[in-house]
């Protein structure tokens, strides 16, 4: 991925951690503003870009997409910020940019009525056939097979297909013998899956004249369960199914343990059976797994404890790489205030620097200078959260593209500045500003969390940041 998931809101269409793609419901959504509109839209940012649209360089290409998803972010113009958002995409796909683009496709689908399906296919596969780099194929590659199980768990097989097809191109021109054979995979897995749900509406049809029959109970239970997700309906049919490993754990389910060890018990189950399942079934097992894991943790100690949190950690951890993301917020450092000339590209693991007198990197000085850093933010469970900056100098905070917390006068502010922000489950794009004029140094942003008596700096383990060639 490239940087700034804040201002391009990276692609989290893939499911878990984060909404579906078009989470939002059409009638909630505006419709796509009419082309007289978009027309005048397009003439204002061609006037404001008029020097980077001409520019044929790759990196200033992606920069520019960049600049566009950031002025869409507080673009209230429906249509400004509809062909905004087009232009990214359209810009990121011609520099080969497949993560920047989705991520513009992404947010179009998320704030207008628009047809996923087709604009995302057809945004993937311009941006990889425009890729020029084995690092650019392989995000392309691994962005259609995220893609592709999306559209599986809609019963979209077409669009799967499509999407692996893609995939397997983009994987063969890395040459990566470990991404070709997961595509290769993928592709097996969906060749059987439409084939078991070709035979659905046959094991339907039996269930009504035998609503034990427990071949139709696990093809049915099956096919909820582990490739639609669809857990309320899937379990009762799958407790009937006959294979003893899996009826158990569905059954044990279905019984909605409260006490902490029945609920660590019915994880564990899932996780067992997760280990012997193809990739896509796995991922709906251990998600099932981990929803328990969640609801015994508090009643947990020693070893039961250790083992639940492993679990958590490593399902997203696992999660989180597959969407592109690795710990740590992207720092872009920036000559000046203006966050104008910047010079250097490099990761941060956490936003609680003390630099002093001195500068915060050998290639800045040590006064007027800025930083901006973006990336996610993973909120492991809602709730209102205190968010606070300490700074000498000013800074500003966004989540989820609104300004969260003015600190522009951070300096006056012994104790920092406070805000207080109701966050969801989840991930959030973040975007930090800071800069430092002359004097003492310093950027810290910490949280108190829902319940917490104290404040702290927000933990690596809850910052991430798109992958990137240029990250260091």
């Amino acid at each position: 991925m490239k940087r700034g998931i804040s201002r391009r809101a990276f692609w989290v269409w893939i499911a878990a951690l984060a909404a579906q793609l078009c989470s939002a419901q059409p009638s909630t959504r505006p419709a796509i503003p009419d082309p007289s509109a978009q027309a005048r839209a397009q003439r204002a940012i061609d006037e404001v870009y008029q020097k980077e649209l001409a520019s044929n360089s790759v990196a200033q290409r992606r920069e520019l997409a960049r600049k566009l998803l950031d002025q869409a972010d507080g673009e209230a113009d429906l249509a400004t910020k509809y062909v905004l958002l087009r232009n990214a995409r359209d810009i990121a796909a011609a520099a080969g940019d497949a993560a920047g683009t989705c991520g513009a496709v992404r947010r179009m689908c998320e704030q207008f009525a628009c047809e996923a399906a087709p604009m995302k296919l057809a945004a993937v596969r311009a941006a990889i056939r425009s890729a020029t780099n084995i690092r650019d194929c392989a995000a392309g590659a691994n962005l259609c097979i995220a893609s592709a199980e999306e559209a599986i768990v809609a019963d979209d097989y077409a669009s799967a297909g499509k999407l692996l097809a893609i995939a397997q191109g983009a994987a063969q021109r890395t040459r990566s013998a470990a991404l070709i054979s997961t595509v290769e995979s993928r592709s097996r897995e969906l060749r059987e899956i439409t084939t078991e749900a070709a035979k659905i509406p046959a094991a339907r049809e039996k269930l009504k004249q035998n609503p034990d029959d427990p071949a139709a109970n696990l093809l049915l239970g099956r096919h909820l369960c582990l490739v639609k997700e669809d857990w309320t309906a899937g379990l009762p049919v799958l407790s009937r199914c006959g294979a003893a490993g899996l009826a158990a754990a569905a059954a044990a389910d279905l019984e909605e343990p409260i006490d902490a060890k029945a609920a660590m018990e019915v994880g564990d189950a899932w996780w067992a059976i997760a280990q012997k399942q193809s990739p896509l079934a796995q991922r709906s097992v251990r998600a099932r797994a981990v929803k328990w894991y969640r609801q015994a943790l508090g009643g947990l100690d020693g070893l039961g404890r250790s083992i639940a949190s492993k679990r958590i950690e490593e399902f997203e951890l696992q999660r989180l790489s597959q969407m592109g993301l690795a710990r740590g917020l992207a720092a872009e450092l920036y000559t000046g205030t203006d966050f104008a000339r910047r010079i250097r590209l490099r990761v941060d693991p956490h936003i609680n620097f003390e630099w002093g007198l001195g500068a915060p990197d050998a290639s800045l000085p040590k006064d007027n200078f800025s930083i901006r850093w973006t990336g996610m933010l993973r909120v492991s469970g809602g709730g209102k959260y205190q968010l606070t900056i300490i700074a000498n100098g000013g800074a500003r905070l966004w989540i989820d593209g609104k300004l969260a917390l003015d600190a522009s006068t951070a300096g006056r502010a012994r104790n920092g500045v406070h805000a207080a922000v109701e966050l969801s489950e989840g991930l959030h794009p973040i975007r930090v500003d800071f800069w430092d004029t002359t004097g003492i140094a310093r950027m810290k942003l910490h949280w108190q969390t829902p319940g917490a008596t104290e404040r702290e700096p927000i933990p690596a383990a809850a910052l991430y940041h798109e992958l990137a060639d240029e990250l260091e």
